[in-house]
């Protein structure tokens, strides 16, 4: 049995990314997220090794429009599956709404996958 290491809960989640490395862009589904970073779901040779990335989604939110969020984000790990990224500076905005999306039970609002519009 492993040990919980996450300080904050984790909320599953079918979110598409987009994945900013350079000048590379990879979209990836957002597996989980919590307050402090997530797990993204892509072809491990697609991702870079580590490093700083850009990720950029939307947030669903139960009754309101959708946020679009641009994140910078550490890769921590990567797996066969994809890569664990924690989050870096984020505005208080975004974090207000990462937080009723991950603490409020039934916040986030069901929705089919689809990509995002990306603004470079």
């Amino acid at each position: 049995m492993s040990v919980e290491r996450r300080k904050s809960p984790r909320l599953a989640v079918a979110l598409d990314v987009v994945l900013k490395h350079r000048a590379q862009s990879v979209v990836c589904t957002m597996r989980d997220i919590s307050l402090s970073g997530a797990f993204l779901s892509a072809e491990p040779e697609l991702l870079p090794y580590a490093g700083l990335v850009e990720l950029s989604f939307s947030l669903p939110v139960k009754d309101a429009v959708p946020a679009y969020v641009r994140l910078p984000a550490t890769l921590q790990r990567l797996t066969e599956d994809g890569a664990a990224v924690t989050f870096g500076e984020m505005g208080g905005e975004v974090y207000f709404r990462l937080v009723d999306l991950v603490m409020t039970p039934g916040a986030a609002a069901p929705r089919p996958l689809g990509r995002p519009g990306y603004n470079a």
